[in-house]
C-alpha cells in the first residue's frame, strides 16, 4: 500500500504562520523535529531569526553546574528525552561525569520482552513522522524493526520521501527557482539538488541564481572593515563571511577589523614574540610555572619547542616530576555497600577510577545503575605500592581469592592478571644501546625521542648519556 503525501499546499507557510507555529516551542531543535515543514520554510525565506526570537538563548560557559544539571534532569523520565530537549545540560553532565547521578530518578531500560507488537503500535501513534519516533523512542522503534512490525507501526505516519524517479529535470528546475543562491538550494533539505548534481542538470537549474563569489581583489581593507562591523564576534564573522575574514587575515588587517568585537580576547588576538625573544633564561623562567612536562607542552608549546631545539630541555624541566613509570602498577579494590567488590591493577588510579564511573559498558557502572548507588557509596582502597608487571599480575589474583573467602562477590569479568596498557618497548638496556649512536643529548633527543623520554621518565638518563661529551667541553 502506497502512503499518500500529506504536505501543506504550496505557499501555505507564510511568515505569519511560521511565527505563530514557532511560538509553540521553546527550542529551535524541538521546532525542527516536530514541525519540519514550517521550520524549513522559515529557513529558506530568511525568517528563522525572527521566528525564534522568543526562544531560549544559549547558556554562558560554566552555567551548567551539578546542581543545575540535576534540577534540569528531574523534568524528564528518559535520557533520550533529556538529551534532545536540553542538550546543553545533558552534555555538561556527560563531560563532567555527572550523568549517572543526574539520571538516577529516570526509568531504567525496559525488561526483555516488554515491547510487544501492541505496545510498539501504541507508542508509534504518539508521533507523526518516522524520524521523530526513531529519535525520541529508540527502544520501541528498534523492537519493531527487529521483529518486522515496522510497516504496521508507522502506517499512520506522513511519508516525506519521494518515490524513485520523482525528481525529473523539469521538477528540479521548478524547485531551484525558489532559491536565489546555490548554497540556499543545497541547504534546503530536499532531494532535488542531489538529483540535479547526479544527472548533470546543476548549471541549467542554477542559471537564474546570483553568483556570490567575489572577483579577485574585491576585498580591500575598507570593505573588510565595513563587512566586519556587521558581526559581534570573530567566530561569527569567520563562519558567515569567510571571504572577507580570510582576506583580512592574509593581508594583516584582522586585528583592526575585529577590534570592536565583544569576544575579541587574548586568545583570538595572539601576538607572536619577536625573533630571538626566547632566550635560555626566559625559557627556564617560563618552565617554572608548570609542574609537569605535559602541562608545559600543552599550555606553552612555543617555549617548549624552542627549549627542545636549543638543547635546554633538561635544565628547563629539572624541577618537574617524571611521568608515572609505565612498567609498574598498583593493585586497588572498589568496595560496594552490598558486599560486592572489584579488584584491578593500574598505572594511573585517578584516571582508571573515573573511567569506571563514566563508562556505561563497564561492570561497575552497570552495578551502580542496577542498585541506584552513587559515587559516595563506594570505597576505593589502594592495596599495594608500585609493583613490577609479574608481581602485579600475581597479586591481583591473590587479592581476588582473599576477598571471595571473606564473603564478597567480585564483579571482575576478565581473568585477573591482565596488565592492559602499552607494553614497555624501551627497557634500560635498549635505551643505553640506542644512546650509544649519538654524541650529545640534544641529538639523541631530536633523533630518537621515545627512547630519550623513557630514559628520562625512569631515571636512567645520566647512565645512558655517560659516554657523551658534555656541552661545556665542546670546542667551537
Amino acid at each position: 500500500m502506497i502512503i499518500m503525501n500529506k504536505h501543506k499546499p504550496r505557499g501555505y507557510w507564510t511568515k505569519e504562520r511560521c511565527i505563530e507555529d514557532a511560538r509553540k516551542y521553546e527550542l529551535k531543535i524541538n521546532w525542527n523535529i516536530s514541525s519540519i515543514s514550517a521550520y524549513n520554510s522559515a529557513y529558506k525565506n530568511g525568517w528563522l531569526y525572527e521566528c525564534c526570537l522568543h526562544m531560549k538563548k544559549r547558556k554562558p560557559k560554566g552555567y551548567w553546574t551539578l546542581k543545575k544539571c540535576k534540577e534540569d534532569a528531574s523534568k524528564y523520565d528518559l535520557k533520550e528525552n533529556w538529551s534532545i530537549s536540553s542538550g546543553g545540560a545533558f552534555n555538561s553532565a556527560r563531560k563532567n561525569g555527572w550523568l549517572h547521578e543526574c539520571c538516577l530518578h529516570m526509568n531504567n531500560q525496559k525488561p526483555r520482552g516488554y515491547w510487544t507488537k501492541e505496545k510498539c503500535i501504541e507508542d508509534a501513534r504518539k508521533y507523526k513522522l518516522r524520524k521523530n519516533w526513531m529519535t525520541l523512542s529508540v527502544s520501541a522503534y528498534n523492537s519493531a524493526f527487529k521483529n518486522g512490525w515496522i510497516h504496521e507501526c508507522h502506517s499512520h505516519m506522513e511519508e516525506i520521501i519521494k518515490p524513485s524517479g520523482y525528481w525529473t529535470k523539469e521538477r528540479c528546475i521548478e524547485d531551484a527557482k525558489k532559491h536565489k543562491t546555490k548554497k540556499s538550494w543545497r541547504d534546503s533539505f530536499g532531494g532535488a539538488n542531489n538529483s540535479a548534481v547526479k544527472n548533470g542538470w546543476l548549471d541549467e537549474c542554477c542559471s537564474h541564481m546570483e553568483e556570490i563569489i567575489k572577483p579577485n581583489g574585491y576585498w580591500t581593507k575598507e570593505r573588510c572593515i565595513e563587512d566586519s562591523v556587521k558581526y559581534t564576534s570573530e567566530r561569527k564573522w569567520r563562519k558567515i563571511s569567510g571571504g572577507a575574514y580570510n582576506s583580512a587575515l592574509k593581508n594583516g588587517w584582522k586585528n583592526e577589523c575585529v577590534s570592536h568585537m565583544e569576544e575579541t580576547s587574548n586568545v583570538l588576538m595572539i601576538k607572536h614574540k619577536p625573533k630571538g625573544y626566547w632566550t635560555k633564561e626566559k625559557c627556564i623562567e617560563d618552565a617554572l610555572r608548570f609542574s609537569s612536562i605535559v602541562e608545559w607542552q600543552t599550555i606553552s608549546p612555543g617555549t617548549y619547542t624552542k627549549s627542545r631545539e636549543k638543547g635546554w630541555l633538561d635544565e628547563c624541566r629539572s624541577h618537574m616530576k617524571p611521568y608515572s613509570n609505565p612498567s609498574k602498577r598498583v593493585i586497588y579494590v572498589i568496595i560496594f555497600p552490598n558486599k560486592y567488590v572489584y579488584i584491578g591493577l593500574t598505572k594511573n588510579i585517578k584516571k582508571r577510577f573515573a573511567a569506571h564511573l563514566t563508562s556505561v559498558s563497564r561492570s561497575i557502572c552497570k552495578h551502580m545503575t542496577k542498585f541506584n548507588l552513587k559515587q559516595e557509596d563506594l570505597e576505593l582502597k589502594i592495596l599495594t605500592d608500585l609493583l613490577n608487571e609479574k608481581e602485579a599480575s600475581e597479586k591481583e589474583g591473590y587479592f581476588k581469592e582473599k576477598f571471595e573467602k571473606e564473603g564478597y562477590i567480585t564483579l571482575n569479568i576478565k581473568k585477573t592478571g591482565n596488565l592492559g596498557g602499552r607494553l614497555l618497548k624501551w627497557t634500560k638496556e635498549k635505551c643505553i644501546e640506542d644512546a650509544r649512536k649519538y654524541e650529545s643529548r640534544s641529538k639523541w633527543d631530536s633523533s630518537s625521542r621515545s627512547a630519550y623520554n623513557s630514559a628520562w621518565n625512569n631515571g636512567w638518563l645520566d647512565e645512558c648519556c655517560s659516554h657523551m661529551i658534555p656541552k661545556e667541553t665542546i670546542k667551537m
